[in-house]
């Protein structure tokens, strides 16, 4: 009998250990769904055989909370949609806008008139100061990119937010062209997302993608295979340099070739994260922490995993950054693309 209640006991503590060890590093240890699962059901097996008793029932309130916690969130962040677009005020004169047919209600992009490279640089400040400064004060400046020219602007205190953002087309011999974008955000102190912009604000998914104007259906985007187009510059300040050994179609390797110290390496690291969780705050977040953003273009399936580490050689510090092109079906999963 004594024997019988120490075998017990012994499997009751078994199973928690798994299950608590499990609710603990599955954040940090990636694996696929299934094993997590397989390891659960296991543990619950395990505390539940000979009969349920005070320990396994911690045990089986942890597994229970694993299981149904993300159900829990993906019911919420399905349910948290952003409204449709409506433009707060006309888009600004003088620069020969019109409205591009790739235009959703979840986004308006606008293509400028022909101007000469310079000037195109300057008219692209111009635009987004025209948004700043004729939306206030009813509308409250979130955010503001100077390297991107991208500017975030919530509504007083409502849900209602958008995103501007302007950048510079300059084809091969011909006139520049200004890409103005604006785009619908929500805002709110209790977002279901890792990191909210400062300002509180995110790009929501929307129950359905149709075309701005008329509302027809979105083609649904199949897997693109082609080479990885990075969307925004590489962080100013460090001088990377492209890695051709580690570099591929879907992955871009970088190390920084500016002078630096091993704590200053640290510091760029961390900056360099943050400067594309703001130079691509329009794009979903599915997964970030001090090292590592991987986020969704939410108008397509196309997917970004960036990824800094410090390094170290023999002049000092040095910061290397990896760009891989993602597959996202979903708006919170991605996988990797294999190259051609």
């Amino acid at each position: 009998m004594a024997s019988t209640v120490r075998d017990d006991a012994g499997g009751s503590s078994v199973a928690f250990a798994i299950v608590f060890l499990t609710f603990v590093f599955r954040g940090f240890i990636q694996m696929p769904s299934w094993v997590w699962w397989v390891v659960l059901a296991a543990a619950v097996l395990l505390a539940v055989k000979d009969g349920i008793r005070g320990l396994d029932v911690i045990t089986l309130g942890i597994a229970g909370f694993i299981i149904v916690g993300p159900l829990v969130s993906g019911a919420i962040t399905g349910t948290t949609t952003a409204p449709d677009l409506e433009e707060p005020i006309p888009v600004p004169s003088g620069y020969g806008f019109k409205l591009n047919p790739d235009s959703t209600n979840l986004e308006h992009k606008y293509d400028s008139g022909r101007l000469p490279p310079q000037r195109a640089e300057v008219a692209a400040v111009e635009v987004v100061d025209y948004y700043v400064n004729h939306l206030s004060p009813e509308w409250t400046l979130v955010s503001r990119q100077e390297a991107t020219l991208g500017v975030e602007l919530r509504q007083g205190d409502t849900s209602r937010g958008i995103s501007i953002s302007v950048s510079v087309v300059t084809p091969q011999g011909r006139p520049a062209v200004l890409v103005l974008s604006i785009r619908t955000l929500l805002c709110g102190e209790d977002l279901p997302v890792p990191e909210p912009s400062p300002g509180g604000c995110m790009a929501a998914p929307v129950r359905k993608l149709v075309r701005y104007p008329g509302g027809g259906p979105v083609p649904v985007a199949e897997p693109n295979t082609g080479p990885l187009r990075e969307p925004v510059p590489l962080p100013p300040g460090y001088e990377f340099a492209l890695v051709a050994g580690a570099s591929d179609e879907q992955r871009h390797s970088y190390v920084s070739t500016t002078s630096m110290s091993t704590a200053e390496a640290d510091r760029g690291q961390r900056a360099v994260i943050r400067y594309y969780r703001h130079a691509l705050n329009d794009w979903t977040i599915v997964e970030t922490d001090e090292a590592k953003l991987v986020v969704k273009d939410p108008d397509s399936t196309s997917g970004l995993e960036i990824y800094a580490r410090p390094g170290s050689w023999v002049m000092g510090g040095r910061v290397e950054l990896e760009i891989r092109k993602l597959y996202c079906p979903e708006d919170y999963s991605c996988t990797w693309i294999a190259a051609g």
